[in-house]
């Protein structure tokens, strides 16, 4: 009888080791250039729905919270720049949050007094399949729109943006 139960504790020994040793090993996740693109580009947007999530808990609304965003970014930019650097300093942002998958931005109208462009917003997709956020696409865009009119503001320019084609496309113009 002892002899039995020390075959059968040598297998169970024997067979939770194979399990074990059979698991595969962690390893580092191996991504092209686009796949990290696109996952910062996630990582951006949630760190700022995050930052606005804590703000609204203390009673800021989504103007507030992009105006003072707006107030803490400004001072990154070349207050010399003025129409020309905001100009180029928001087709360069857009530009680097677009994903890869979405169409080009597209320049409607370009005088030396206006500069008027669109550009796809992937931030709806964020605010839909993310429910658990709490936060609307109306209001993650009231952010960006408070960011950049206080950024516009210090630069000396002013800034309207507007949402078209059913949430897909930002319109954003810039005028001395």
């Amino acid at each position: 009888m002892k002899t039995k139960q020390i075959i059968f504790a040598a297998l169970i020994f024997i067979f939770s080791v194979s399990l074990i040793s059979a698991q595969d090993k962690i390893t580092v996740t191996k991504l092209t250039d686009t796949q990290k693109h696109q996952r910062v580009i996630w990582q951006l947007n949630h760190t700022a729905i995050i930052g606005f999530k804590y703000a609204k808990s203390q009673g800021m609304t989504a103007k507030e919270y992009g105006e003072y965003f707006g107030e803490f970014s400004k001072l990154t930019w070349d207050k010399d720049g003025g129409f020309d650097g905001f100009v180029k300093g928001l087709l360069l942002n857009w530009e680097t949050w677009r994903a890869s998958s979405s169409k080009a931005i597209q320049i409607i109208k370009q005088t030396d007094d206006i500069f008027k462009f669109k550009t796809p917003s992937n931030l709806k997709k964020i605010t839909e399949s993310n429910a658990y956020i709490g936060i609307d696409y109306e209001e993650l865009m009231t952010i960006y729109d408070g960011l950049f009119k206080t950024i516009a503001n210090y630069l000396g320019v002013k800034y309207e943006q507007k949402i078209i084609e059913d949430g897909n496309w930002l319109e954003i113009t810039i005028t001395k």
